[in-house]
């Protein structure tokens, strides 16, 4: 579970709008993703997180094309995405 502080410093930055803004987004933001899933190490901290929308939170999950910099891979601290180059964590468009 994402601790209180922690939840309300990510919907802060995010000021309630999804941080993904894929195509199709629905713009306010619904939910906080971890980048690098918990299941995988990943932590509750501010650059492993980021508020999403329903829609974009699915795509994501469900592997869509364009969704790779939302997901990292359990043996880095960076993600990684179809070509295998880096992306940083935290790293959210707009």
């Amino acid at each position: 579970m994402i601790p209180k502080k922690i939840r309300d410093k990510v919907w802060e930055r995010s000021r309630g709008i999804c941080e993904a803004k894929l195509e199709g987004c629905w713009r306010s933001g619904t939910d906080i993703h971890h980048i690098k899933y918990r299941s995988r190490m990943g932590t509750n901290g501010l650059e492993n997180l980021i508020v999403l929308c329903t829609f974009c939170h699915r795509a994501i999950h469900d592997h869509k094309e364009g969704t790779e910099k939302y997901r990292a891979h359990s043996w880095t601290k960076k993600g990684l995405d179809e070509g295998g180059n880096e992306i940083v964590l935290g790293e959210v468009k707009g």
